[in-house]
């Protein structure tokens, strides 16, 4: 409801123009530049109403079988509580459920660290003998399935590098599919339930 010198209001359509210019700025910078934007609108006309502005951040969105997190430390808790919970109510074995854990933090450690992903949606279904578990990134597009498998014959100090945590992946789940859509990794892991 501010008014410039001329009598014009700066409106809510003109608010949103504001807010979208860029949309990765940080909550408290958001609020600053919302209010220099503000100030030089009403080019130094008397202050007609008052001004109170709230930003807020969000880390997660949950809704019943999905959540989208901004990868980051915190997101492992997050992501973790929102497992657990899925996997409390399916009642699936005490072995299944620690293939799903182990994949889980394999497949979101390497978003976390390694894909550049800004957000990141994971999601778990379940029926009576199947758990799909999908993780979908915005980051590098990277297809875990062509990971060249590593030589386990060999000792640690002789193995290469890398590759293991994708490995014990692959031999944990019943199924592992990559596809790259709509600028986004999708991979997707079944488990049979085994109540």
């Amino acid at each position: 409801e501010a008014m410039n010198d001329t009598g014009e209001m700066f409106r809510e359509e003109r608010l949103i123009e504001v807010l979208n210019k860029n949309p990765e700025e940080g909550v408290e910078e958001r609020c600053k530049n919302l209010f220099k934007e503000l100030e030089w609108f009403v080019n130094g006309a008397e202050q007609s109403d008052d001004i109170t502005m709230l930003s807020v951040k969000l880390n997660h969105i949950q809704t019943f079988e999905c959540i989208t997190v901004y990868p980051d430390l915190n997101s492992t808790n997050v992501v973790s509580e929102f497992l657990d919970t899925k996997i409390t109510r399916t009642q699936v074995s005490k072995k299944t459920a620690s293939k799903i854990r182990v994949c889980t933090d394999e497949i979101f450690s390497n978003i976390l660290r390694y894909s550049k992903a800004t957000k990141a949606d994971i999601s778990f279904k379940s029926d009576e003998n199947l758990i799909t578990l999908s993780f979908s990134d915005n980051g590098v597009q990277y297809d875990p399935t062509k990971t060249k498998e590593p030589d386990i014959s060999l000792s640690a100090s002789e193995r290469e590098i890398g590759g293991l945590g994708i490995y014990m992946v692959k031999k944990s789940a019943k199924s592992l599919n990559y596809k790259y859509t709509d600028e986004k990794n999708v991979l997707t892991l079944t488990f049979d339930c085994q109540m």
